[in-house]
């Protein structure tokens, strides 16, 4: 029946219309962080433990850069930690050194996803190169068991644990040096990294529509002892693909450097103790290209779906309940076809009318005679 199906099609069109709404709501909410706190964002605590070899040559600190690669906003997050060390001597400008000490570290991961982890250092053949080259370097075997290997990278076996520990013996070549005046006081940085440590970690969460956050870690040392080197300087780096933004009022809190070579740069004093708070910890908020006006975009489609949906849904239901107004229906009862003649203003011939037109067929016939 004709209102019936004005009835289903009014619905139809508002269940569109809702799919079209949820859509929109889809696009526009905004999740929250992972975490949502500095106490809950990933720490990397790290101590270098010098040899005598090493003091001697006036080694006082050592600075951390840690460069965390999301991606297109997908997990797993890429991490490189590396360490440079820093002395209060003029050293050569080709100062070789040999047996640095041991260097003991600890990564608390909130989302237990840290995985596949590997530690190099440069040999002396990659050291020789690193003037004319990137720096290339020598991996260690990964030991994760009870077996002792003085030349392993020591780590905790339990993988699906928020604390890996490492200790790794800091005994290879590194090279090259500058001296550079801070407050005074000259000091000596040795431009190639000691050593790198690598590693996967989901340190990505879904934000809303094409954005993303990104775990910021802190930088953190173990509780100052005789004998440790001073933490001097953090970096954490956020390495930006093309197209990929960061939102600036988003990030809590934002880069110190957003528009670093490398990428948006967090910078801090590496603090000592167990403290997590403050530090480098943020919580970065990435944008995938084109994000804002592909939102746009699909709003507007939105926009016209839903304003579609209104109107049929709106004119069906009219038509559905006043059909009468509507021209009728299918539903509206027949006519009788004598109303339908008198309404037409068509007249009924009389009964006997064709006799008294001169008769017809049916007509008796008259007598000889009398036409006579």
């Amino acid at each position: 029946m004709r209102t019936r199906r004005y009835l289903i099609t009014a619905m139809v069109a508002l269940i569109f219309t809702g799919l079209a709404l949820w859509r929109a709501f889809g696009l526009l909410a905004v999740n929250d962080p992972p975490g949502g706190s500095a106490a809950s964002t990933p720490v990397i605590f790290l101590s270098i433990s010098p040899s005598q070899q090493a003091l001697r040559i006036g080694l006082t600190t050592f600075d951390v850069y840690v460069f965390v690669d999301p991606g297109n906003c997908q997990n797993p997050v890429g991490v490189t930690l590396l360490v440079y060390l820093r002395g209060s001597k003029k050293l050569p400008p080709a100062q070789l050194v040999h047996g640095l000490g041991e260097v003991t570290g600890e990564v608390l991961d909130p989302t237990t996803s840290a995985h596949n982890f590997a530690e190099g250092q440069l040999s002396e053949a990659s050291w020789r190169s690193a003037f004319h080259q990137p720096f290339n370097f020598v991996y260690r075997r990964t030991e994760s068991t009870a077996a002792q290997d003085p030349q392993a990278f020591s780590i905790t076996p339990e993988w699906q644990s928020n604390s890996k520990i490492f200790a790794v013996p800091l005994d290879e070549w590194f090279a090259g040096t500058s001296v550079a005046t801070v407050n005074g006081i000259a000091e000596t940085a040795i431009n190639t990294p000691v050593m790198v440590i690598t590693f996967e970690a989901n340190w990505e969460g879904p934000r809303s529509y094409r954005t993303c956050y990104t775990l910021v870690p802190n930088l953190v040392s173990f509780p100052d002892v005789q004998g440790v080197l001073t933490p001097g300087n953090g970096y954490v780096i956020v390495t930006q693909h093309p197209g990929v933004t960061i939102d600036l009022a988003a990030s809590g809190p934002p880069p110190n450097d957003p528009r670093a070579e490398g990428g948006p740069t967090w910078t801090c004093n590496i603090p000592i103790g167990p403290g997590t708070a403050g530090g480098c910890s943020s919580v970065a908020v990435l944008d995938q290209p084109n994000a804002i006006q592909y939102t746009q975009f699909y709003l507007l489609i939105i926009g016209g779906v839903v304003a579609l949906g209104f109107a049929v849904a709106a004119e069906s239901l009219l038509k559905w309940y006043w059909p009468a107004e509507n021209g009728g229906g299918e539903d509206a009862p027949p006519q009788a076809t004598g109303d339908r003649g008198a309404e037409s203003g068509e007249e009924e011939p009389a009964a006997g009318g064709d006799g008294e037109q001169g008769g017809g067929e049916d007509a008796p016939p008259q007598a000889t005679g009398d036409r006579g």
